[in-house]
């Protein structure tokens, strides 16, 4: 199996004909005004090629922008594939939250498929402030 892509958004929806809509696409960072901070949501997609045999995936998020706290949440890929069938792509959708960041750092993002203990792939963003960044107004 090949891992292809991974993205963080603020949201991800699978429409009708299997089309994918990604808002809010977080390239190599996440950015605040400031710290602590929130996001309500955020969206986890990945894409596998040459896959086989995928009934469970556990995401794991943890990191220094986290502080302690680690989140763990459990799915299934778009398609679950049978061992014995032939080898095709998977695509992965997750959304959760409310999701706190303590300070500056890193988030980690592991994938684990089946009741594997190693992870699958790690995708690390950075979480950073940006002072020329303005706090919503209520």
């Amino acid at each position: 199996m090949r891992h292809e892509v991974t993205i963080i958004s603020d949201d991800v929806r699978v429409e009708a004909g299997k089309k994918l809509t990604l808002v809010g696409i977080y390239d190599q960072a996440i950015l605040f005004p400031g710290l602590p901070s929130r996001l309500l949501k955020l969206s986890f997609f990945q894409r596998w090629l040459d896959t086989t045999g995928i009934e469970k995936v556990v995401l794991e998020i943890r990191g220094s922008a986290l502080g302690e706290a680690t989140i763990r949440m459990e799915g299934r890929p778009t398609e679950t594939i049978p061992k014995n069938e032939q080898e095709r792509p998977v695509r992965i959708a997750l959304t959760f939250g409310p999701i706190d960041f303590v300070r500056s750092g890193d988030i980690e993002f592991r994938t684990f498929f089946n009741e594997s203990l190693q992870p699958s792939h790690t995708h690390t963003l950075e979480v950073r402030v940006d002072a020329s960044l303005k706090p919503p107004a209520f």
